[in-house]
């Protein structure tokens, strides 16, 4: 009797052993795969990004020349009486700086989304193969890195009010979510942005530059200069730096980035509006 419960336990036994063995094999067959994905060379974000950058830019064009135009006619000037320099004029004093803001921002924003539903079709089975490979070592890392990165932009932040230093980025969505705080504008700032960002700048040039130092330096300084000009630059191209390093930190876990990249961007905007209602 004895020795068939001790056979009984053997089977439970082994059957556990070999669950937890098949368990282990298909999360390091999962990491195989996520890994041997961000060693091949994938150009297609950048490529999109770019793509969809120039695209943003004349669609803004065309809207704004249709805006100018309608503003145009609704005056009731004679055309035929107006060189093609004035007409030029007429229309870019028809547009206020809170429309052109309007403009360019829902430009940006609506063609982000559709980058972002690109992206996310692209590539959801490598975000969910790296969220699946999320360790708890990779989860502290994450959340030292958030607390990091945040504070590390405050004082970035305060520094550059000290010396009187404005990000046109910065200023021109904070002035655009006070008009649109609706969910989609949000939504672009804390999730769609962050998608498209760490897939492009990390991952994408991660996979293309394969020198550490050099792809820092070079996905660093695109980084800043998507965000700003000027020496508002600094700060995003040190943000860019810190980004980087959590990359390569996480073994260039791209979900570990983006999270981040999520968290900095919420508590961000949550402090900025605290300290908009805080001034009133």
């Amino acid at each position: 009797m004895d020795e068939n419960l001790n056979e009984e336990e053997n089977l439970v036994i082994n059957k556990q052993d070999s669950g937890e063995t098949e368990q282990n094999n298909s999360n390091i067959k999962a990491y195989e795969n996520s890994a041997s994905l961000s060693s091949k060379k994938d150009p297609k974000p950048l490529i999109l990004y770019i793509v969809f950058q120039i695209l943003a830019v004349f669609v803004l064009g065309v809207v704004m020349g249709y805006m100018s135009a309608a503003a145009l006619v609704e005056s009731g000037a004679d055309l035929s009486q107006m060189t093609p320099e004035a007409v030029t004029e007429f229309m870019q004093s028809q547009m206020t700086e809170d429309q052109i803001l309007m403009a360019a921002m829902n430009v940006t924003f609506g063609m982000n989304f559709v980058l972002f539903i690109v992206f996310i079709i692209m590539y959801h089975k490598k975000l969910k193969e790296d969220a699946h490979n999320i360790s708890p070592k990779i989860l502290k890392l994450i959340l030292a890195s958030t607390g990091i990165i945040f504070i590390a932009n405050v004082i970035l932040t305060r520094v550059m009010d000290l010396f009187g230093i404005v990000s046109d980025n910065q200023n021109m969505i904070m002035n655009y979510l006070v008009v649109n705080s609706g969910l989609f504008s949000i939504a672009n700032v804390i999730l769609f942005a962050p998608v498209i960002e760490e897939l492009t700048f990390r991952y994408s040039m991660g996979t293309l530059i394969k020198n550490k130092a050099l792809f820092i330096i070079i996905s660093s300084i695109a980084f800043g200069l998507i965000h700003g000009f000027g020496l508002a630059l600094i700060l995003y191209i040190l943000l860019g730096v810190l980004f980087g390093l959590l990359y390569l930190k996480v073994q260039k876990n791209v979900m570990a980035s983006i999270i981040v990249h999520v968290l900095n961007n919420s508590l961000s905007l949550i402090l900025t509006f605290a300290l908009a209602m805080f001034l009133k």
